[in-house]
């Protein structure tokens, strides 16, 4: 008989981890002598599921740490770096209340209630929606909300295009996945467009792999003109817009992780005022309580 292989089997122990006990079950099932390294931004959001792992570990000084400062996703002469370092501290810098989208940098156009009829102007001026832009949001709901902008957004491209018969997809729409699916090689948060479609069957491309789905599997499809931040942080695109929304959850870690998606451009949209409180809050992380650090022996 073949003997199955360490790694195998720690790949299959992890994946039948329920999320909350994800961290736990992952480190009882390393085999003796491994070596873990942990790579994150503890300034970006903060787990959604319970514990903070990576922001109790960075604190304690007996554990060996590194801070990467050179950034590679951004250059120096887009100002994006210095906008999102000042962020991250919590400070809202001058920045520009009118786009250049040919030569990049980051902008703060100046609206009241951000609406979706707003950002559709803004995404016009840079040149309309196309695969290198995201519009970026902290929460779905509301006027300028993920729900409501990937509503509109299709109101607008869809015209004239192939249609799903009983859902709201279009040839040609950005799309997002959202569910790991082992058999398709999909994760959560994969971003696509749809290629093609037929009677009630969709052709959606992801990055490179194409996919057919159909009935119940269409559950796991959503619009992604507008994507969560929580959503897109895995991703970079050339273009980024922000709404800024009055909510409870627009801190500074939203903002900045919203904000370092861009590589050349990024361009909020909404009140100063709002935004400058929000950035004022401490970061969620900061006010989530967790007993990892008291187990440790913080304060010894």
């Amino acid at each position: 008989m073949a003997t199955i292989p360490a790694s195998v089997k720690f790949i299959r122990s992890v994946r039948l981890l329920k999320p909350r006990h994800l961290r736990a079950g992952f480190l009882r099932a390393l085999p003796d002598g491994c070596r873990l390294l942990l790579v994150g931004d503890p300034g970006q959001l903060p787990p959604i599921q319970f514990g903070l792992v990576l922001h109790a570990l960075v604190k304690r000084p007996e554990i060996p740490s590194v801070v990467l400062t050179k950034v590679y996703r951004q250059t120096e002469a887009t100002g994006i770096p210095a906008v999102a370092g000042a962020i991250r501290s919590g400070r809202l810098p001058e920045l520009p209340d009118t786009l250049d989208a040919t030569s990049g940098g980051a902008a703060l156009i100046p609206r009241g209630e951000v609406t979706t009829d707003q950002i559709v102007d803004v995404v016009a001026d840079l040149g309309g929606f196309k695969e290198d832009l995201r519009i970026v949001c902290a929460v779905k709901a509301g006027s300028a909300g993920t729900e409501a902008l990937n509503a509109r957004f299709h109101d607008i491209f869809a015209v004239g295009k192939r249609r799903h018969p009983t859902r709201r997809l279009a040839e040609g729409e950005p799309v997002m996945f959202l569910k790991n699916d082992y058999q398709l090689g999909l994760r959560n948060g994969s971003l696509g467009r749809i290629t093609g479609i037929e009677d009630a069957k969709v052709a959606v491309d992801f990055d490179g792999t194409e996919v057919e789905l159909s009935g119940y599997g269409l559950d796991d499809l959503a619009l992604a003109y507008a994507i969560t931040v929580h959503k897109a942080q895995g991703s970079s695109f050339r273009k980024v817009v922000i709404p800024i929304q009055k909510t409870r959850l627009l801190d500074r870690s939203p903002v900045y992780t919203a904000i370092t998606r861009a590589t050349d451009l990024t361009v909020m949209v909404g009140a100063g005022e709002t935004l400058r409180q929000a950035l004022e809050r401490d970061a969620r992380a900061e006010r989530r309580e967790t007993a990892l650090g008291t187990l440790l022996g913080e304060g010894d």
